[in-house]
């Protein structure tokens, strides 16, 4: 499995890439009309500030599935300058009264062109917000749109989870061999975890929708990490939560978002690279983070090794049902591997000594073997 190291080279990956320029893809052909390209920077010949930009009449959101095509004036033909993406909230300034229709998966759609601005985040230029013309057909009014089903920024309206001290974890170990590990069965119950691929490429500057039980909820990442930044790192079925992490300057951090009520629960972390993706016992008894430094010069900076964190998840209906955490420090070994043997202990795979690889990280030169049973 090598969760470790994977997660790792997770993290490696999109800090690299905030050190790289990114090169735009080209996105696919839509199937929505005028909905085809991907963002481009807005051609102005001002250098019109904020303040003088003038006041939006009104506010609108896009409600086009494959996003929403801006053009440079107010004509099919015009030179298409940008696209906004489903649920973009955009200041209406002008109606043209220049009409317009398409034909729309069957469904005729009349309207006209309007100018808009972009009024959220606009971290494609923060000193040009991006203005032009869209058709209204594929627009709704703030007054009369569903925000149920339009996706809304995250961080509005959360509701955080009280923090968990953490008692001492104690733990027993036992030398097992390598055969033993190896034929350990693997459970089903972990997280799942999107194509890495993919999502670094998402975070060349764009956002992922999170749908929970009340709302769609989204979450941008501007080009290089611009803040706010979030990383969609998978689904705990197990707990029904999504597992979402969160750049900040020079730390990561993830969180668990509750599918049910949208509760926000911060996983605890020692590194600066965060808790890396919980893992479920078998029955559901606990959630485990098994942390371990990953670059190769970290020893220096921290305190442990390796940090185990239990979280007892007995009966969990929702996130506020976390009772109680448990967390073990080691200064002697970090993990390379582990396995879940029942709900009180789990195999581990560790090393004392450590060599750099050509990323940069942290890999064993030998490898050992211990059961950990939990000692309650």
């Amino acid at each position: 499995m090598k969760h470790i190291l994977f997660y790792g080279i997770i993290i490696f990956a999109l800090s690299c890439s905030n050190n790289s320029a990114t090169k735009a893809a080209e996105d696919s052909a839509s199937k929505q009309v005028d909905t085809t390209q991907e963002v481009k920077p807005a051609k102005t010949t001002s250098q019109a500030t904020s303040n003088q930009a003038p006041l939006p009449l009104s506010y609108v959101y896009v409600n086009a599935p494959n996003g929403l095509t801006c053009r440079e004036a107010p004509d099919i033909k015009a030179e298409k300058i940008g696209k906004f993406d489903l649920g973009a909230r955009l200041g209406l300034l002008e109606k043209t009264n220049i009409p317009f229709q398409v034909v729309d998966q069957g469904e005729l759609l009349k309207g006209e062109w309007i100018k808009v601005r972009f009024a959220d985040y606009t971290w494609q230029d923060p000193y040009k917000p991006l203005s032009g013309y869209v058709f209204s057909g594929f627009t709704v009014d703030s007054l009369e749109a569903d925000h149920l089903k339009l996706p809304q920024y995250f961080g509005s309206d959360i509701t955080l989870v009280d923090f968990i001290e953490p008692q001492k974890l104690e733990l027993s170990f036992k030398p097992i061999d390598a055969k033993t590990f190896d034929n350990l069965p693997a459970f089903d119950n972990d997280i799942i975890i999107p194509d890495t691929t993919k999502a670094i490429e998402e975070f060349k500057g764009g956002s992922f929708i999170v749908e929970t039980d009340k709302s769609n909820l989204k979450f941008p990442c501007g080009p290089h990490f611009r803040r706010p930044c979030y990383v969609y790192q998978g689904f705990l079925p197990a707990i029904n939560c999504f597992l979402i992490g969160q750049f900040g300057e020079a730390v990561y951090s993830s969180f668990l978002l509750d599918k049910n009520n949208e509760a926000v629960f911060h996983l605890l972390a020692e590194q600066d690279g965060g808790a890396p993706p919980p893992s479920i016992s078998p029955n559901n008894k606990y959630m485990a983070t098994f942390e371990s430094i990953d670059a190769y010069d970290a020893e220096q900076y921290y305190e442990s090794r390796t940090i185990i964190t239990l979280y007892d998840i007995q009966g969990l209906k929702n996130l506020s049902d976390i009772q109680a955490t448990y967390s073990y420090a080691n200064k002697e070994w970090e993990i390379w591997d582990y396995k879940w043997i029942d709900d009180e202990s789990f195999a581990l795979k560790i090393f004392e000594e450590g060599r750099q690889d050509q990323n940069g990280m942290r890999i064993p030169v030998k490898c050992s073997y211990l059961k950990a049973t939990i000692v309650e």
